[in-house]
This record gives C-alpha cells, structure tokens and sequence, in this order.
C-alpha cells in the first residue's frame, strides 16, 4: 500500500478508529508522510530586466532561475514555485532581489510576494535605489496553500517607467503542516 499524505484531522480520526495500541505499520508510515516538510526554493542566476509600462504597477521580477530543490512543489523556469501536494498547508514566503533602475538616476522601487498573480499588499518592501548602486530587497508572507496554487516576486517602479534590472535573488517556500 503506498504511504499517503492526510490531513490532520483524518490522521487523527485514524488513530482514534483503530485505537493507539492498534495503530499499523502503515498508519506509522502516513504519519511520517504528513509530517515531512513541503519545500520548493530557487535563484536568479542570469540577471534579467523587468519592464514597467506604468509607475506603480507591479510585473514580474524577470530573470533566469535555477531550482535549488523542492518537495511536493514544481519551480518552474520562469521564477514561479507551485504547491503540488495535499492536503493543504501553511507556507511561508522569503524572497530577496539585488536590483536598480535601468537609467542611471534614483528611483523609489518595490519589491513584493504574489500568490496566484495577485501581489499580497503587506509583504511589500520599498526603497529608492541609485542606478548605479544596486540594493538588496526583502520581503515575505505566510498563506494557506491549496493544491495548485503558486508564488512569484514581482516589482515595480513606484515614480516612472524606467524598466528594473534584477541581478540576483531568492524565491523559498516552505510548507508545513496544519
């Protein structure tokens, strides 16, 4: 029988049906299979360049991304870490971007976790950043993740449209279980 990941909830109906001294092999099994950590991580390891088309409006931080690993999640190329167990989880979100503005001149920029395209307000960092000194920005957030949802970092230039050069960075996703 293979090992199955369950809820908190069914494990503990499980247990309570059979009674602990009737607990199986396999019940033991499904236990450790819930408790293994969900986990999905990746880095910008060739810079890209972010275009903005309005001021204020946050895109996707671009750039060439390599997976450093992952567990019940796929880390796409293009920046993006996608839940793909069960049951659902609570995530916790960290991601850091080494950027500047394309033109030479300070901009106020911001840096922001997604889940599903949608920028989560509170996980927004800001900073003005000279163009010809990159800075470090941070940011996360924690959500439930149900199967298929997805993170991603996005930016935006917060005065014009000057595009976002990213030259390196971090997107992580660590689930755990509820």
């Amino acid at each position: 029988m293979a090992d199955t990941d369950k809820s908190k909830a069914d494990l503990i109906a499980q247990i309570e049906s059979t009674g602990v001294g009737a607990t199986s092999a396999q019940d033991i099994r499904d236990i450790v299979e819930t408790m293994e950590q969900s986990r999905g991580g990746l880095f910008f390891s060739a810079p890209g360049t972010s275009t903005i088309g309005t001021a204020g409006v946050f895109v996707l931080a671009e750039g060439t991304t390599t997976e450093l690993g992952s567990v019940r999640t796929t880390v796409s190329a293009a920046g993006r870490i996608t839940y793909d167990g069960t049951p659902n989880r609570r995530g916790i979100i960290v991601g850091s971007l080494t950027l500047h503005p394309d033109s030479a001149m300070a901009k106020l920029l911001a840096v922001g976790v997604a889940i599903n395209g949608v920028i989560q307000t509170d996980s927004v960092t800001q900073i003005h950043v000279d163009g010809d000194d990159p800075e470090t920005m941070m940011c996360n957030w924690a959500a439930d993740f149900t199967t298929g949802d997805y993170v991603e970092l996005f930016v935006a230039n917060l005065e014009d449209t000057d595009d976002i050069d990213i030259l390196r960075g971090y997107l992580g996703l660590d689930l755990i279980f509820t």
